[in-house]
């Protein structure tokens, strides 16, 4: 079992498991996307993959990447809400998110240097694939893996000429069963492909 983000879950291990047929493995494997990656959570899985280093004494967690975000606004949307020309022009827009508000809001002010209102998030879903399709759909501005947001021609990046958003990829085992054939063989395979990611 791999329990991640919604957001991994939906940008990063796909790629990285469309290898799995190709090397022959005949591992049976279980991907749960949750909105928020627990402590009983990483208790209870083989692996979890995350963005925050956990501090549990049964657990090794290895950081293998970074993935590198950008707000990104449908056409549609800024067609009619207008294209905002500075930071201090996102506080009037939409937000949609798959993320905590708090934790949105925190990497906004710390990578941007600019005070967001305490409600930034105004469309919530725990679903990082759901989220981000009401974001195609114009339903607001939201935040994407920059891959995915320049590769789809239906949505503009909002101010590109911002530093991109940073998060933290960790790998999450067990002390126990890290060097189970099983899990080592999924522990390498994620570790090696999220390399272009450091």
């Amino acid at each position: 079992m791999v329990v991640s983000s919604s957001g991994i879950a939906a940008l990063i291990l796909p790629n990285i498991f469309k290898k799995l047929p190709l090397i022959g493995s005949d591992i049976e494997l279980h991907v749960k996307p949750v909105a928020n990656v627990t402590k009983k959570l990483m208790e209870e899985n083989d692996i979890s993959v995350q963005t925050y280093r956990p501090t549990q004494k049964n657990l090794i967690a290895r950081k293998i990447g970074t993935i590198r975000c950008g707000a990104y606004a449908s056409l549609d949307y800024l067609k009619e809400k207008g294209t905002p020309q500075n930071m201090s022009e996102l506080k009037d827009h939409f937000f949609v998110g798959a993320v905590p508000t708090n934790s949105l809001k925190n990497t906004f002010e710390d990578t941007w240097k600019l005070k967001f209102p305490d409600r930034i998030i105004h469309l919530h879903c725990d679903d990082h694939a759901v989220a981000w399709r009401m974001v195609v759909d114009g339903c607001g501005i939201g935040v994407t893996h920059i891959s995915t947001g320049d590769n789809e021609p239906r949505v503009k990046r909002v101010l590109p000429e911002l530093p991109n958003l940073t998060f933290p990829i960790w790998l999450v085992t067990h002390v126990v069963t890290k060097n189970t054939q099983r899990i080592k063989f999924i522990s390498d395979l994620i570790t090696e492909e999220t390399a272009h990611l450091r």
